[in-house]
C-alpha cells in the first residue's frame, strides 16, 4: 500500500516515572502514530496517512486535516474533548516527526501516472478507493490494495461515480449537444487526454455556440468525467493573483461565458497547462516563503471571444455547439436524473478508450508534430484503435485558427492591410507604415522596437495563412538592424491547400456521376435524378413522386455507395476548412485562376508572335519567358 517514507518514530530519551500520568498531547501523539503515516510534501509541508489509505491530509489547516479527525478520534475513544493546547503542542510533535521521516514524498490531485503504462486515478470517496488502467484493462482498487502513489484533496474535490464495466461513452452526446461527428471526435479525444497527459500539457477545451445551446451545462458535463469538483464552473479572474488561486485547488477549472480574452488571462491559461508556480510570502512571517504549483486541465466557454494570442489558439481545442430547440430542451431536472443513470457506464466507456489508447501509443511515430505534441500522439493513438480520424481534423481545425488569428490581431489586421505584395525592410519601417486599429489597446501596440518581437511571435500564424516570412540577420560588425521580407498570398490562398480541395473535388464530381448513372440505370428520369441522388447519398430511401419514374425507394447496393459518398463528402469538408469557402466559392476561385493562367499564356503567346513577326526565334522566347 502507498505510504510516506518513514523512520521508526522519535523517542523520548527520559524514561517515564512510576504512576506518571500521560498528558493529553502526548495521548494525541500515540494516537496519530498508530493511525497515520506521517511524512512531508515536496514543498515541506507535512501530512498524515490513514494506515492502509492512499490520500494525504495535511496537518492543520483543512476540513480534512489530521488536528480536526485526531480530536474526534480522542473524544471517541475517551469520552471528553481534547483541548486547544493540548491539541497544539501534539501538531508541533507531530510536525517535527514528520520532517524526521526522509525524503519528500510527491502528492498527486486526482489523477498520478508514475510510468507510461501506469495510471491511477482517486476517486475522490471517502473509502479512498482508487481506479488503476493499464494497457491492459481497468480496475477499481480498494482502500487496502497496494497503490504505489499518495493523492491529496482540496475542499473542492468530489467523488467520482465507481464506473460501469462494459460502458458506452456515446451517452455523452444526450448531454452535450455537438453536431459535428469531427468535434465529436476531438472531444472524445481530449477526455481521454485528460486522463492519460498527466504531468503532460493538455491542451485548452474552448466550448463556443450562441444563446441556448447549454454550453455551461455541456462544460460541466465534460468535466465531470474527469474531475468533479463541488464548484466545476468559475467566473473569469480579474488579475493573476486570483486566477492562481482558482485553479490550484482543482486539477479541471472551467471559466464561463468569456466574452474576451485579455493578454494576462491567455499567458496565464497557457502557463497552466505547461505548467506554473507562484511564490508568496508565508502569512505572519517576514521570510518563509510558500509556493504554489499549477498544472491541470483547463476549459472556456464563450459565444465568440474575439481576438486570440496565437499562444493561446496553438493549446486550445476548439467545439461547436448547436442551438437546442424548444422541443428538444429538457429541464435541469430531467437532465440530472438521466445523468445520474448513464454517468458510471459513461466513466466505464471512457476509461475503456483509455485503455485502447495506452495499448497503441508504443505504435505512433508522428512525422510532423504540432505544438501540442502530446496531445497529437493521443490523438494518433485513438485513431488506430477506433478508426477515427480526429488528428486529421485537429491538424486542419489548427490551420483555420491560423487565418481567423491574422483576420483578428489587431497587428496583423494593420500589416495585412499595408502589404499587400512583396516588402522589405526594418522593424522601424514597418512601424511608420501601420496604422493602429481603433479596437487596438495602446498599451498592447508595439513600439518600434517591438516590431521585430511582434513579427516574430506571430511568424508561425503568418505562414500558416500562406505568407512568406524571412528576418535576414545583418553582420553584427555592421550594427545595422535585422531586415524583414515579407511576401502576401497572392490571393490569399495557399497553393497546396487549394490543390488538395480540387482534388478532393474531383472525386466529389466522380461520385456524383456514378450515382446519377446508376438511378437512371434504375429506372429515374432527368427531372428527378437529382432528387434521388441527393437523398440516396445520405443514406436514405426516396419514394418519388414523377410519374414516369420507375426506381425503387432503395436498393440494397446503394448501402455501399452511401457509405463511400459519406467519405468522399468528409474529405472535401475537411479540404474547404483550411480555405474558410465553400464549394461554390472553390468552383469561382478555380476558374478565376483559370482565366488568369489562360491569359498570361496569351498575352505570352502575343509577345512571342510579335517577335516572330521581327524574325526572331519565338520558341525560345516563349522558353524564357515561360522559365521565368
Amino acid at each position: 500500500m502507498a505510504k510516506a517514507k518513514t523512520r521508526a518514530p522519535m523517542t523520548s530519551s527520559r524514561p517515564p516515572k512510576k504512576g506518571e500520568k500521560k498528558s493529553v498531547a502526548k495521548q494525541l501523539v500515540e494516537l496519530a502514530f498508530d493511525c497515520y503515516d506521517l511524512g512531508i510534501d515536496n514543498d515541506g509541508k507535512a501530512f498524515g496517512v490513514r494506515k492502509g489509505g492512499h490520500v494525504a491530509r495535511p496537518l492543520v489547516d483543512s476540513r480534512f486535516s489530521v488536528r480536526k479527525q485526531l480530536g474526534g478520534l480522542f473524544y471517541r475513544q475517551t469520552g471528553r474533548p481534547a483541548s486547544q493546547n493540548a491539541l497544539t503542542e501534539a501538531i508541533a510533535v507531530l510536525e517535527a516527526e514528520a520532517e524526521y521521516t526522509g525524503e519528500p514524498t510527491q502528492l498527486f490531485l486526482r489523477a498520478a501516472r508514475p510510468n507510461p503504462d501506469q495510471i491511477y486515478i482517486d476517486v475522490g470517496d471517502a473509502d479512498e478507493r482508487v481506479i488503476h488502467v493499464t494497457p491492459t484493462g481497468w480496475e477499481v482498487l480498494n482502500a487496502n490494495c497496494d497503490v504505489p502513489v499518495l493523492f491529496r484533496r482540496t475542499n473542492l474535490t468530489a467523488p467520482l461515480p465507481i464506473p460501469e464495466p462494459g460502458g458506452d461513452l456515446e451517452q455523452l452526446w444526450q448531454f452535450v449537444n455537438m453536431p459535428s461527428e469531427d468535434d465529436r471526435q476531438v472531444l472524445r479525444g481530449f477526455l481521454v487526454g485528460a486522463h492519460v497527459l498527466v504531468g503532460l500539457p493538455c491542451p485548452i477545451l474552448a466550448l463556443l455556440g450562441e444563446q441556448g445551446t447549454a454550453k455551461t451545462s455541456s462544460a460541466r458535463r465534460v468535466f465531470a468525467l474527469i474531475d468533479p469538483t463541488t464548484a466545476p464552473v468559475r467566473r473569469p479572474p480579474s488579475d493573476a493573483d486570483s486566477y492562481i488561486h482558482a485553479v490550484q485547488s482543482s486539477r479541471g477549472t472551467i471559466f464561463d461565458n468569456l466574452s474576451s480574452i485579455s493578454h494576462w488571462l491567455s499567458d496565464a491559461m497557457c502557463r497552466t497547462v505547461t505548467g506554473d508556480a507562484d511564490v508568496n510570502r508565508t502569512f505572519y512571517t517576514n521570510g518563509d516563503a510558500y509556493v504554489i504549483k499549477t498544472q491541470g486541465v483547463i476549459s472556456i466557454t464563450s459565444i465568440d471571444v474575439g481576438s486570440l494570442n496565437s499562444d493561446f489558439a496553438e493549446r486550445a481545442v476548439w467545439g461547436n455547439l448547436g442551438v437546442i430547440s424548444a422541443t428538444e430542451r429538457k429541464s435541469e431536472h430531467e437532465l440530472n436524473a438521466a445523468w445520474a443513470k448513464a454517468y458510471p457506464s459513461m466513466l466505464g466507456g471512457l476509461l475503456d478508450l483509455v485503455v485502447m489508447t495506452l495499448q497503441k501509443l508504443p505504435e505512433v511515430h508522428l512525422d510532423e508534430k504540432p505544438r501540442m505534441a502530446d496531445f497529437a500522439e493521443i490523438l494518433a493513438a485513438l485513431d488506430l484503435a477506433t478508426g477515427s480520424n480526429g488528428l486529421e481534423y485537429y491538424t486542419l481545425s489548427q490551420e483555420t485558427i491560423a487565418t481567423s488569428i491574422v483576420e483578428t490581431d489587431d497587428f496583423l489586421v494593420a500589416l495585412t492591410e499595408q502589404v499587400t505584395g512583396r516588402w522589405e525592410g526594418t522593424g522601424s519601417d514597418l512601424h511608420k507604415i501601420l496604422r493602429m486599429p481603433a479596437s487596438a489597446d495602446q498599451k498592447y501596440w508595439p513600439r518600434p522596437r517591438g516590431v521585430d518581437g511582434a513579427l516574430k511571435r506571430r511568424a508561425p500564424d503568418l505562414r500558416k495563412a500562406g505568407w512568406t516570412v524571412d528576418a535576414v540577420a545583418p553582420d553584427p560588425r555592421s550594427k545595422r538592424a535585422k531586415t524583414w521580407v515579407l511576401i502576401a498570398p497572392e490571393d490569399g490562398f495557399d497553393n497546396d491547400a487549394i490543390a488538395t480541395a480540387q482534388r478532393a473535388r474531383s472525386l466529389y464530381s466522380l461520385d456524383l456521376d456514378e450515382w446519377e448513372g446508376r438511378v437512371m440505370r434504375d429506372g429515374a428520369v432527368p427531372d428527378c435524378v437529382s432528387d434521388h441522388v441527393t437523398a440516396h447519398r445520405k443514406g436514405l430511401h426516396f419514394d418519388c413522386r414523377n410519374p414516369n419514374c420507375s426506381a425503387s425507394t432503395w436498393y440494397d447496393e446503394y448501402g455501399l455507395l452511401a457509405e463511400r459518398s459519406e467519405g468522399v463528402d468528409h474529405e472535401l469538408m475537411l479540404a474547404l476548412i483550411p480555405l474558410r469557402i465553400s464549394l461554390p466559392e472553390l468552383d469561382g476561385l478555380v476558374a478565376q485562376r483559370d482565366a488568369s493562367v489562360k491569359a498570361q499564356e496569351e498575352s505570352t503567346n502575343a509577345t512571342c508572335d510579335r517577335w516572330v513577326g521581327g524574325n526572331g526565334d519565338g520558341q525560345t522566347l516563349r522558353s524564357k519567358l515561360g522559365s521565368e
